[in-house]
């Protein structure tokens, strides 16, 4: 081969090498901090700053409302801000997916924190950024009502106590390993006698609904499918006890703070025939100060 045969089969492979590697995929960090900025200015009450991040022909969707037009959306803002709870808005399980170097998708679900959890909202939303001036700014987005999900329950983790006419009780809940659960154990000791059971929340992939199963000390077993209410959340529960009675019966979590909550049985039978329903109990959250290592207090 001669040498200028060579140098041209250099130069062709390395045409072909260069053709085929891969585009770098752009950074979506920028994408992620305008969400951020986003996300404060929504937790803010200026409806000048948060019209500030659209486009001029923006548009805002959310079921069959549709706003259109940057000046459109500034007062649709102003006249939400009027009536708006106070809450802090955050973002959770984002993507962001590109469609050339100037238009992204940010898809994610925003939360709005309240001091009740009972009045915090998930959505979620999808939306489509576009960069003009060098800014990343929002040319459409999509809001709905998120489904239900396990995040409701956060503000469970820790540990609370609660006392239920001469028993007392303590409640520990903790996230299982990758959070896709919630890990709760309850003790309730009346005297001498220690009651404890030990449930399991998480999503049901079976059905996509948020279900609890329970495991008590006596042998009981139970499930639970959970739902929101205007006020804090309802279990519809199905159980057995160790002797073989049917039991059902609706459990509701009504908290007042995210320190504070309390938890009622209503609607209970036992093998079809109605028992009493339980009065309502208080649980409080137990400061960090009085856990010993263990979580028990001193």
């Amino acid at each position: 081969m001669t040498s200028y045969t060579a140098r041209l089969a250099l130069a062709v492979s390395l045409v072909s090498v260069a053709a085929s590697a891969p585009a770098q995929e752009p950074d979506p960090a920028p994408v992620k901090a305008r969400v951020r900025e986003f996300a404060r200015a929504l937790s803010g009450t200026d409806a000048n700053t948060l019209a500030a991040f659209w486009t001029p022909t923006g548009e805002y969707t959310q079921g069959a409302v549709t706003v259109r037009g940057r000046d459109n959306i500034r007062k649709a803002y102003a006249e939400h801000l009027k009536k708006k709870q106070a809450g802090k808005v955050t973002v959770a399980d984002e993507t962001v997916r590109f469609l050339s170097d100037s238009a992204a998708v940010h898809e994610a679900s925003y939360v709005i924190e309240r001091d009740n959890p009972a009045d915090s909202v998930r959505s979620k939303v999808s939306a489509l950024f576009v960069k003009a001036d060098g800014r990343w700014c929002l040319g459409l987005l999509r809001e709905t009502p998120d489904g239900p999900a396990l995040a409701e329950l956060a503000w469970l983790v820790g540990d609370w106590e609660f006392k239920d006419g001469k028993a007392e009780g303590t409640i520990t809940v903790q996230y299982a390993k990758k959070k896709a659960f919630l890990l709760v154990q309850t003790r309730v000791k009346d005297g001498d006698e220690e009651d404890i059971a030990t449930q399991v929340v998480g999503i049901d992939p079976a059905t996509g609904k948020l279900k609890s199963w329970t495991f008590e000390s006596d042998g009981s077993v139970g499930t639970a499918e959970w739902v929101r209410t205007g006020t804090g959340w309802l279990a519809s529960v199905s159980s057995t006890t160790a002797g073989g009675d049917a039991v059902k019966a609706v459990t509701t979590i009504k908290p007042s703070s995210r320190d504070e909550f309390t938890f009622q049985m209503t609607q209970r039978t036992v093998d079809g025939e109605k028992v009493p329903d339980t009065a309502p109990v208080k649980a409080t959250r137990v400061a960090k100060a009085r856990r010993t290592p263990q979580g028990d207090t001193p």
